[in-house]
């Protein structure tokens, strides 16, 4: 689980139209950009989790 106590800045660079709709998405959702992003990645992790289980390559 990811604590909301220490953070860290990362810079990541997309391509404009990534990053109008992902500000768009955010504003429609109206959260913050690191709560969208937090909330890919929390998606993110459970899909590969998923996919590990479903190879065999870790215990279901």
């Amino acid at each position: 689980m990811i604590g909301r106590g220490s953070t860290q800045i990362i810079g990541i660079r997309l391509p404009e139209e990534i990053a109008v709709a992902f500000k768009k998405e955010a504003a429609g959702r109206n959260v913050r950009l690191n709560e969208l992003f937090r909330e890919m990645w929390k998606l993110y992790q459970q899909a590969m989790r998923k996919d590990r289980v479903n190879d065999g390559r870790q215990p279901g």
